[in-house]
């Protein structure tokens, strides 16, 4: 290992939280006493999943947002630490789904995402109000660590991964609330696009479930994982609230980039 200093990301695998956040003081207060550098935590932990979301009267969703922001700004003043989360804020008497950083000088910045999931069953684009805007997502230095943020969504649009790579990220947080047993499918994209743009993948998922009008039963079944550049999964968590602590180390994102040569050989190209 090298004696460059490890930056620590921590993932919360957490369910949909309560009003008074005293589950997230208490694990902000362990990353703390571990160093960690910035918390993360999933899909849909800060207000209802969609399902339940759609049914709240607007002005409802509204106050819990701004609450939220207030709330989850003074914590992170109060433990001195970052915190990443996927969040729906409302704009001019609109809603839009995206990722929410509060720093640990009270600084945020909310970023709508890009590309939304339009399915029958789960159709956030019709809901919210995000536009097919310039492509843009979050990227911060913790240590000398670049780190990227995306929706999980969004992975699978080989634009995303290429606007992270010319920012330079050696990290890409996925932020996600999956379900429907589709683990195996997650696995394989997140290590191919590890692979392929030479970073290390920390997927952080929610637990928990919901359970639809017509009894049907939708499982979040967490398995955050961290993946490096060489597709292997670090470490992962299991199907119930966990914290689990990634010890990133860049020296080791470069080495295994240099082995494959893929970003490279982009970059020679002018594809990246």
């Amino acid at each position: 290992m090298s004696a460059q200093k490890l930056t620590k990301i921590a993932a919360l695998q957490i369910g949909e939280l309560s009003q008074s956040l005293s589950r997230l003081d208490y694990y902000m207060r362990i990353c703390v006493s571990e160093g960690v550098s910035a918390l993360v935590l999933g899909e849909y932990t800060m207000q209802p999943f969609f399902k339940s979301l759609i049914k709240m009267p607007k002005g409802e969703i509204s106050a819990l947002a701004d609450k939220r922001k207030w709330d989850l700004s003074e914590l992170c003043q109060k433990h001195g630490i970052s915190l990443i989360t996927s969040l729906i804020m409302p704009k001019n008497g609109a809603l839009y789904k995206g990722v929410a950083s509060f720093k640990a000088d009270g600084a945020f910045k909310f970023s709508p995402q890009n590309v939304l999931i339009s399915y029958p069953h789960w159709d956030e684009e019709k809901f919210f109000a995000n536009s097919t805007q310039k492509l843009s997502l979050q990227t911060f230095k913790f240590n000398d660590l670049k780190v990227g943020v995306i929706n999980a969504y969004e992975a699978h649009f080989d634009e995303c991964w290429r606007f992270l790579a010319k920012k330079g990220v050696h990290l890409v947080i996925a932020l996600s609330a999956n379900t429907f047993a589709s683990n195996a499918r997650w696995e394989a994209l997140l290590k191919a696009k590890a692979l392929s743009y030479g970073v290390s993948v920390l997927r952080v998922a929610r637990v928990g479930e919901y359970c639809d009008d017509d009894k049907s039963r939708w499982e979040f079944y967490g398995d955050s994982m961290l993946i490096s550049p060489s597709a292997e999964v670090l470490w992962r968590l299991g199907s119930k609230e966990e914290l689990g602590i990634a010890s990133i180390d860049k020296n080791e994102i470069l080495k295994q980039r240099s082995i494959w040569n893929f970003r490279a050989q982009a970059r020679q190209r002018g594809w990246l």
